[in-house]
């Protein structure tokens, strides 16, 4: 782990897991683990691994971002918007995902940012009615992900991997920060 702030919080999860409440919870997470594909040289697992449930990761990611929103614009995000997270563990700067944002973000005029210890970061850019969001998690962790303020009528059909395929209204020059 690469993160000061996990390492401390790993004792405390596995601490709280040893309660008898949370027995249920831990049977359920017991049930999932299996032997890691990677092996030593006598082909003995080296490790345990456990599947990730993508959509409970990005649903997270997406509660978060509305947080974020409503810190960064002191109002909810608006009921008709369009809201849509995707999650990347360890997700490289020459990636897609990564590039895509930053075209976003020079297109985009207003840019925020902030940090909470080194557990937790995130990035924000704000234009023409939209907002695209990076976000980090133990420096490994990533989400990407926008929201759409425009009226309903106006969202265009973009694929789920494409949600930060933004660009300006050819009518509208580009915002200054």
């Amino acid at each position: 782990m690469k993160s000061p702030t996990a390492q401390q919080t790993v004792g405390t999860i596995y601490r709280s897991l040893q309660k008898p409440e949370a027995k249920g919870f831990f049977n359920f997470l017991a049930s999932k683990v299996s032997n890691s594909s990677v092996v030593d040289y006598l082909g003995k697992p080296l490790g345990q691994r456990m599947p990730l449930d993508r959509s409970r990761v990005n649903k997270t990611g997406e509660h978060i971002i509305r947080g974020l929103y409503y810190k960064e614009t002191n109002k909810p995000v608006p009921k008709h918007a369009q809201v849509a997270v995707e999650s990347e563990p360890n997700m490289s700067p020459a990636g897609e995902g990564l590039q895509s944002v930053a075209l976003v973000f020079e297109l985009f005029g207003d840019k925020r940012s902030g940090v909470i210890s080194d557990a937790f970061s995130y990035a924000a850019a704000f234009g023409y009615s939209r907002s695209a969001w990076i976000m980090l998690l133990y420096g490994y962790h990533f989400w990407i992900g926008t929201i759409d303020e425009r009226d309903p009528s106006e969202h265009e059909a973009i694929p789920k991997f494409h949600i930060l395929n933004v660009t300006a209204p050819a009518e509208v020059p580009p915002e200054t920060a």
